[in-house]
This record gives C-alpha cells, sequence and structure tokens, in this order.
C-alpha cells in the first residue's frame, strides 16, 4: 500500500455513517429511498463510493471492515435485524479495524 492510500479507508467509513449518524437519516430493507436522504449501512457506502458499482462496493476494504465489524453477517442483513444503535457500534467497530490496520 503506497501512503497515498492510508487513512483513505477509514475517512470514507467515517463519511458512510456521517449518512446513517441518526434515526431519521437511516433506512432499513432498501439502499436508500428515493430522495437519497436516508440509506442503510450498505447505501451509504455506495453513496461514498460513488465510482464504484455494488459488485465492486462488496470487494472494496471499506466493505471487509463492515463486514468484520458485523460478526460476519452480509453488511445489508446487519442493517435490516438490527438497531440503529447496534448498527452505530458496527460502524464505530469498523471504524476502529480501519484504524488498527492503517487504512
Amino acid at each position: 500500500m503506497n501512503n497515498r492510500t492510508i487513512g483513505t479507508i477509514t475517512k470514507n467509513l467515517i463519511k458512510t455513517k456521517e449518512l446513517i449518524n441518526t434515526p431519521d437519516k437511516w433506512i432499513q430493507n432498501l439502499y436508500s429511498n428515493e430522495a437519497h436522504t436516508k440509506f442503510c449501512m450498505l447505501g451509504a457506502l455506495m453513496e461514498i463510493l460513488t465510482d464504484q458499482n455494488y459488485a465492486s462496493v462488496g470487494k472494496s476494504l471499506e466493505y471487509n471492515c463492515m463486514f468484520e465489524a458485523c460478526d460476519e453477517d452480509p453488511v445489508y442483513q446487519f442493517n435490516d435485524t438490527h438497531s440503529h444503535e447496534e448498527v452505530m457500534e458496527a460502524m464505530n467497530r469498523a471504524i476502529d479495524i480501519s484504524i488498527r490496520n492503517s487504512l
């Protein structure tokens, strides 16, 4: 990994969390609402990684951190079966994982 990419993954995870940081900005069972004002975890990540499609987002380092933080449940499934508070805790764990791995 070159120096230019260090910290980018963490920044993207923080931005992802910011998109869903209150219950009124978070949604379940959809990636986002039509107005793109509410997102699920995966939808928020897709919004941040705008140049990537669903398949490439699922292979991203950001997704890998989120997957690990969700106890290795698919991120969309974790989002749809847990409370907003639990989702925020998982996002904090994902950010911690990325920091620990110098991402």
